[in-house]
Formats: structure tokens, sequence, C-alpha cells
């Protein structure tokens, strides 16, 4: 019996199965006795873990559809998400999470978010350090990880909508909404978040997986190197001899000329 009501789901599909043994790897290392059911969503495949059970929703084109599916499989009230790229790095304190849970509970909260990728934006009267999203906020609704209650977010769904849509028309539909929508000031689970990006692996999440001593199949998908190239270029252009170099009339123009040349190459 889970005395909990709560479950975590790990969203996924099919096209994403090389990336499960990596992210379940992580999830159990650094959360070992994690209090709860742990469901991984897909399409028709299985994880083989006695620790995993695996939602087979059959083949759904877009993301809300998939994950409608996957909640109305399940009975709990409350449920903690996840993306199948989003590598757990630190080890998870219970305690906080099962404080968190009761927070939820006992304050009818729609949503408290674990990991604050937005600050929240409202001041917030609790012991914990919360913060409030407020309706006006940008992403109210965000698909990082969160303690939802399950029917609220299942109303916020609607079908043929990607996760990037469901966040950007989830938080337009989220303030005619009267709910609390909370978050954490600091990180509750730390994690590398989004470690696949238009399909291709990260440089910086191939490298977390390394230093853990987990192998990435990279026949499967390659790692997007550009990316990384972009980030530092973009540090580069930062720094302060990038600024003052930018001063100079003639050497501030090729500096600008070069490094966009590059960017574009990217």
């Amino acid at each position: 019996m889970n005395k909990n009501n709560c479950v975590v789901i790990v969203s996924s599909c099919d096209a994403y199965e090389d990336a499960w043994a990596p992210f379940f790897t992580l999830f159990f290392r650094y959360w070992p006795d994690c209090p709860f059911p742990v469901y991984l969503v897909s399409d028709t495949k299985i994880y083989n873990d006695y620790r995993v059970t695996t939602l087979n929703v059959g083949y759904c084109e877009f993301w809300s559809d998939r994950t409608k599916r996957a909640l109305e499989m399940i009975s709990q009230k409350y449920l903690i998400n996840f993306h199948e790229d989003f590598l757990i790095r630190e080890r998870v304190d219970n305690q906080k999470i099962l404080t968190l849970l009761d927070y939820v509970r006992n304050h009818d909260t729609t949503c408290l978010r674990l990991n604050p990728v937005a600050k929240p934006d409202l001041p917030y009267d609790n012991k914990l350090n919360l913060g409030e999203i407020s309706p006006k906020a940008v992403y109210r609704v965000s698909l990082h990880s969160s303690i939802w209650n399950r029917q609220s977010l299942l109303g916020l769904l609607v079908r043929g909508e990607t996760a990037q849509e469901m966040e950007m028309n989830g938080t337009i539909r989220s303030r005619k909404m009267d709910k609390l929508f909370l978050s954490v000031q600091d990180p509750a689970i730390n994690y590398f978040e989004t470690a696949i990006i238009r399909g291709k692996w990260t440089y910086d999440g191939v490298r977390l997986c390394k230093k853990n001593g987990i192998k990435i199949d990279l026949t499967k998908r390659p790692i997007d190197y550009s990316l990384k190239l972009r980030t530092v270029l973009d540090g580069w252009r930062k720094l302060n001899w990038a600024r003052k170099l930018r001063e100079f009339p003639i050497l501030g123009s090729v500096f600008a000329k070069v490094f966009g040349k590059i960017s574009r190459s990217l």
C-alpha cells in the first residue's frame, strides 16, 4: 500500500529508450530509498527493472495525449514528474521531499515546483522557504520536476500539445484556476536538466554520465557539440577582454563579424 498517496512519473516514449538506463542508474544511485512507486511512461517498450513499473500507453503523436493516458492509469492523488533526460546528480533528501508533500496535502496546493528554474515571483508566508508562483508568471506551469495534484494536472492537459506547448498554453489556462502554485527557492532535487536537446545528447549530459561511470550508446543518438560551442562562445563574449575589444571601432567590428559567422555556422 502506498501510504503517501504519491508516485514518481517519468515521462518518455519508445524513441528515447536509450536514455532510460542512464536516467534510472542515476535516479536509484542518488535516491536509493525513494519512498514512492516509480512509473515509466512509454509507448510499447518496457524497462526491465523490478523497481520500475512501465505504463504502456500505445503510440501517441503528442506529449499531452501520452501523459493523459498515463495519468488515467494510476489512482494516487499526487505525483512527482520527471523527464527521461533529467539526470539526478546529488543525493535526494527523503525527509525534505516528504515534508514538502505534507505541505502540499495540508494547504490544498496544485503544484509545488521542486527545481526553481524560474524563481517564484511572490512572497509567501511559510516556514519552508517557499515562494508563490503568481498567475502572471510567464511559466506558471512548468514541466520541471514538481509535486502535482494529479487531477489538477489532468485538468490542464489538452490533447494535441507538445510538452513546450503545454507549458505555454497550460500557463494561460492556469490563470483561470483559483489554485495555489508554489516553488522552492533552492533545488529540493538537484538534477541536470535536458540532457537531450532536439534529439541529440548534450556534451555536458554525456560528461555527467561518464563521470558517474555510465556508458552512453552514441550509435543511437550523437552528441550535439555545436550547442556546447555556442555556450562557450557566449561566455567568451561576456569576458572583460572581449568587452574592451569591442570598444575599438575596427577591432570590435572584426570581432563581432568573426564571432557572428562562427555562431551561425554551428
